[in-house]
């Protein structure tokens, strides 16, 4: 009796794995058919029988799947079929696929890198084929058409799936950054691919701090607020190293003005980072000494590109309140602010009031938030004097907000 309790329990094992199977999800999927080895005499001839199922309802082609995927172990019939499911499948289930193949990795990577490197096929097949090398071939020959191109493809993709994506992409992320340090600073490109890239150097660079700090200093409010919360948890010196070099960076008199801007903005934004940091006493020495300091041209980059006169503006930051400075510092590197912080001439626009403040509340953020919009008051109030009930209004608002 004992032989057939051993068929019966064997069959009815093998008959719930792969029910279990048929509706896995796909992060389950190669678990179940691990789990499938222990009754594979039973389990095998279920799995073909699913194979051999010629309904192309969504359902029968997901059970499909799932079973050539516990087939292919030793079954190599199933390779080529799975090779190519990867090309045109859900990108939920390219790790899935790509991993069942890993001991069949060559005969994958010859078929993945051709549609890679071939740029008449469909893009949803090279991002896959890309994908799919990412794991298997990560020291391959990667040209800089295929690092661009899956770059392009991961920012641009649903936000919600890219934390996956980049889980596939993590074995050659080192690879990518160059092309997404691009994005990253590309003005032109769509917010969302700014964010995209900035998450993407917060994984693939987590443990290169000087990266970090360099793109901080240039970073717009959104993509500030994923950066600088590894700042402020690393200790490595290298942070307040690289800020310190860009502080100090010096203007070229052969600089266009879109490059002073540049420098001004790059150089304002490190400065704000040291003040987040807690640099307060290192960094009221540099801004007190604008004009020939280490920071003479984190405003005065943009006071030139706009033709202003510098010495009220040296003025201005020779204050003794940090948060102003930090203001005036932000203001002066902010793209939305130039025509209303920096343009004297354009008495009326009076900021857009509110909207700026609470922008300079996002990049600043925190402790500083409301002293440094409250700053921000005073400093168009400099220029331009109190000339607005609306402005006056909001600089009362902020002034009582409570950010802490």
């Amino acid at each position: 009796m004992a032989l057939p309790n051993y068929e019966i329990n064997g069959r009815y094992q093998a008959a719930k794995l792969v029910q279990v199977l048929d509706n896995a999800n796909e992060d389950a999927v190669l678990t179940t058919a691990g789990q499938l080895r222990s009754y594979w005499r039973w389990a095998r001839p279920m799995l073909f029988d699913r194979v051999a199922n010629k309904s192309t309802t969504p359902a029968a082609r997901r059970q499909q799947l799932h079973a050539r995927i516990a087939l292919v172990a030793d079954d190599k019939s199933q390779v080529p079929v799975l090779r190519d499911a990867l090309l045109s499948a859900d990108l939920s289930y390219v790790g899935v696929i790509r991993d069942a193949l890993l001991k069949d990795k060559t005969l994958v990577i010859a078929k993945s890198r051709s549609v890679l490197e071939d740029s008449s096929s469909l893009p949803k097949s090279r991002f896959r084929a890309g994908l799919a090398l990412a794991k298997l071939d990560p020291d391959g020959p990667w040209t800089e058409s295929d690092t661009a191109f899956l770059v392009t493809q991961l920012v641009g993709a649903n936000p919600e799936v890219q934390p996956q994506l980049r889980g596939y992409l993590a074995d050659i992320g080192d690879r990518l950054l160059l092309d997404i340090e691009k994005v990253f600073q590309d003005e032109a490109a769509g917010e969302q691919q700014r964010i995209g890239a900035a998450n993407a150097v917060s994984e693939f660079a987590r443990g290169d701090v000087p990266r970090i700090a360099r793109l901080a200093s240039v970073a717009s409010p959104d993509q500030y607020a994923i950066l600088y919360p590894l700042l402020e948890s690393s200790n490595d010196e290298d942070v307040t190293g690289t800020l310190d070099r860009i502080m100090s960076e010096q203007r070229d008199e052969e600089m266009s003005q879109k490059e002073r801007v540049a420098l001004g903005r790059r150089r304002a934004g490190a400065a704000i980072t040291r003040l987040r940091l807690g640099a307060r006493e290192e960094i009221e020495d540099d801004i007190g000494a604008f004009g020939g300091g280490s920071l003479d041209a984190a405003a005065g980059a943009e006071v030139d590109g706009y033709g202003q006169d510098s010495n009220s503006h040296s003025s201005v930051l020779r204050t003794d309140d940090i948060a102003f400075q930090g203001s005036y510092l932000l203001a002066a590197s902010h793209q939305q602010c130039k025509a209303r912080v920096l343009s004297v001439g354009v008495k009326n626009s009076l900021w857009g009031a509110d909207g700026w403040m609470r922008r300079t509340a996002a990049r600043v953020g925190h402790e500083a938030s409301c002293s440094v919009v409250v700053a921000g008051c005073r400093v168009w109030r400099s220029f331009h004097g109190n000339q607005s009930a609306g402005l006056a209004v909001s600089c009362s608002t902020w002034r009582g907000s409570s950010v802490r």
